[in-house]
């Protein structure tokens, strides 16, 4: 059963965002909502991906604005993938990601985006750097796009589904150019038709 303050607080229709109504969770991963024509799948983690993705971009255009950490994060890497990183330096400056030599083998993180909050700045650092120096890549592996990409899937990975959420959620992803495809095209929603659903009961055939 839905808390009644999860009733209270089901996302409201505006001019983008469509009329839903929260039904609850799905295994504490996906959001279940009603829509006028059926059943609605939400990805929270897809949708803050897609959200994310859109701010890093809007934010190189107006000015984008970075957080200078209190104490520098040290990684230690491979000499050959330190050379790679230190070479494309600009491009993760870009991207609000400032990084300088720090002596041996090792990088140190300077700042991260204003915007983009993560309880692990190493770790988050880390599996930026290890997907663009080694994950598939069809284009340059440090250009601004892909950062974009890997920066917002990363930061988007340990959100979780929160009904009390919801609502400013679905707010935010339908202010976005794209709002239903996270920044590498998988769905942020997913619809089942009324007429689908009957369908698989047997029903008006």
């Amino acid at each position: 059963m839905i808390p009644q303050e999860a009733k209270q607080q089901a996302p409201q229709p505006t001019s983008r965002t469509p009329k839903f109504r929260l039904i609850g969770l799905l295994q504490e991963r996906y959001v279940i909502l009603e829509s006028d024509d059926g059943l609605v799948l939400f990805d929270p983690k897809a949708a803050r991906e897609r959200i994310l993705f859109e701010k890093i971009a809007k934010a190189k255009t107006d000015g984008l604005e970075t957080q200078t950490l209190l104490v520098p994060i040290l990684i230690e890497l491979d000499p050959r993938d330190l050379d790679i990183v230190l070479r494309e330096k600009m491009a993760l400056l870009d991207a609000g990601l400032e990084i300088e030599a720090f002596g041996g083998n090792t990088l140190q993180l300077r700042s991260l985006p204003a915007f983009l909050k993560t309880e692990d700045p190493k770790a988050f650092l880390d599996e930026i750097l290890t997907e663009s120096l080694h994950g598939p890549s069809s284009a340059g592996k440090f250009t601004f796009e892909r950062l974009s990409r890997i920066m917002a899937k990363q930061a988007s990975k340990h959100v979780a589904a929160r009904l009390a959420e919801v609502p400013s959620l679905l707010e935010e992803l339908f202010h976005c150019d794209l709002p239903y495809c996270a920044a590498d095209g998988r769905p942020t929603l997913t619809e089942f038709s009324r007429k689908d659903i009957d369908r698989r009961f047997g029903l008006g055939r």
